[in-house]
């Protein structure tokens, strides 16, 4: 158990939704789970993975996918905090992340229903591309206020055989600089994400 060595998760609800509402019934049997089978493991859960870009294309082009991204944001972040579990009642509820930074101020102010930003960082494969990173930072207060703020994905594009794809020893030069630049902006904690190139057919996987 990695809980055991003191290496925690966080955990994103709905990752592989893709053109779907969520079902929101299925957030008490999804916390039930969790507690079941990781407790002393997981020590946040994540709201909706890029809403913004997977809700139905019919949300997306009349924006209703804010809606659908608040109401279950918030039903998350009361089911975890109503929890008769003790345990449950202590996880962190983080904000699901959007797609691109400018929406994130889209979503209005939900500090009642985050314990933690957040949002999706990448450099684009440019060592000192810190436009998005600043974005960020200047956006997340109009929705997140002065709660504490995480990248739950970001990082290098690491599928060398892609377009844009970077080395191993690139990735060793640069990613710690890319760590310690999040942190002096203000983000508590940076979770790096990897794609890589599995078949030589020019696709990240």
């Amino acid at each position: 158990d990695l809980g055991d060595d003191g290496i925690m998760s966080a955990l994103t609800f709905n990752r592989r939704l893709s053109n779907k509402t969520p079902d929101f019934n299925a957030i008490d049997d999804m916390l039930g789970r969790i507690e079941d089978h990781l407790q002393g493991s997981v020590e946040a859960v994540i709201g909706l993975n890029e809403y913004d870009n997977n809700a139905p294309s019919s949300q997306r082009n009349d924006g209703t996918w804010v809606n659908v991204w608040r109401d279950y944001q918030g039903d998350l972040y009361d089911e975890v905090n109503s929890s008769s579990s003790s345990w449950v009642r202590n996880l962190d509820v983080v904000a699901g992340p959007v797609t691109f930074p400018i929406r994130i101020d889209d979503l209005g102010n939900v500090t009642d229903r985050v314990d933690v930003g957040s949002a999706h960082y990448y450099t684009e494969s440019r060592p000192e591309n810190n436009s998005r990173l600043n974005e960020i930072v200047n956006n997340r207060s109009i929705a997140f206020g002065s709660k504490p703020g995480y990248l739950t994905e970001g990082g290098y594009n690491y599928a060398s055989l892609t377009s844009g794809g970077i080395s191993d020893t690139a990735g060793g030069k640069y990613v710690p600089r890319y760590l310690l630049s999040n942190y002096l902006a203000g983000v508590e904690r940076t979770y790096p994400f990897e794609f890589w190139s599995r078949r030589n057919d020019g696709l990240a996987d």
